[in-house]
């Protein structure tokens, strides 16, 4: 560890995360950047998680906490209550990281107004192998609420935080069964400043797991996330981008619905997608599809 360099807590959640766990936090203990802590937090798995994380505890840098299962968020929660670093970044258990990602984002920080950073990412398959995959759009600077809304723009598993940022707006909110890291960036948003460094620094795994989420209840989650954003901080977006928002949530809502056989419910929200946002494309090609029976994922 370099006492020169301020510390950066890594904090990665784990539910039954045997399989991909060693690889990943390897890809933390090489980065170039020395001085991190890694907190790993076992949120009741029943697998042998306890047993890696066990192993993984050899290096002083790695530190285990168990916990009852409450699900990613409460379980970053842990992981953040337990970090000592000036600086917290985020890691799912099944990712990886270039070896040089914390170095480049950290010199980000050397802007007191910068006080997230995050990166590109590739995706890879769940034998390490990259897959074709859409880039993200980036955003830096403040006011940033309203490209969240239409797109949450941060992966999770590239952020990188101030400590300030966790103690001045709390806790990720474990009342929302998906995508509470939209919400917390959101909040995040109203106050805090965004970097990015334009390069893919995380390997994203997707995986059978994953593909087989609810995607209905991704959907039905964002739109609580954007229903109660909205009534807390009124004036954080535009309308515009709030009615984009609307509709591309709406539209997600509405294809996973369609792809479950919810003809008639999928139509109505395609029709609310395109209420908010006349022009938006997508819920008018997916509308089509799905009256004919042809939509797919």
């Amino acid at each position: 560890m370099n006492p020169a360099e301020p510390l950066v807590s890594v904090v990665i959640p784990c539910y039954n995360a045997e399989r991909f766990l060693k690889d990943c936090v390897t890809s933390v203990l090489e980065q170039t950047y020395a001085s991190i802590e890694v907190i790993l937090v076992d949120d009741g798995s029943k697998d042998r998680t306890a047993a890696v994380i066990s192993e993984l505890s050899a290096d002083q840098r790695v530190r285990g906490v168990s916990k009852t299962n409450g699900g990613a968020a409460s379980a970053r929660n842990t992981g953040m209550a337990a970090s000592r670093g000036d600086f917290i970044a985020f890691l799912d258990s099944d990712d990886l990281w270039l070896h040089d990602k914390l170095e480049k984002q950290m010199q980000r920080f050397a802007s007191a107004d910068v006080a997230i950073v995050y990166s590109s990412r590739e995706d890879i398959d769940e034998n390490g192998h990259v897959i074709p995959s859409n880039p993200l759009e980036s955003y830096r600077g403040h006011g940033l609420a309203g490209q969240l809304l239409i797109k949450n723009f941060v992966p999770m598993s590239s952020s990188v935080m101030r400590r300030e940022v966790f103690e001045s707006i709390g806790n990720f909110n474990t009342t929302y069964a998906r995508s509470e890291d939209l919400e917390f960036w959101l909040r995040a948003a109203v106050d805090f400043g965004f970097d990015f460094v334009a390069e893919p620094l995380v390997r994203h795994r997707r995986w059978s797991e994953q593909l087989t989420q609810n995607k209905t209840a991704v959907f039905e989650s964002s739109l609580e996330i954007q229903r109660d954003f909205m009534a807390r901080f009124p004036h954080a977006v535009t309308r515009r981008d709030a009615r984009r928002g609307w509709a591309k949530r709406y539209n997600g809502r509405g294809k996973a619905r369609a792809l479950n056989g919810q003809r008639i419910s999928a139509i109505a929200d395609f029709a609310r997608s395109l209420l908010n946002d006349p022009l938006f494309v997508p819920a008018y090609k997916n509308a089509f599809k799905a009256c004919l029976g042809r939509l797919s994922p």
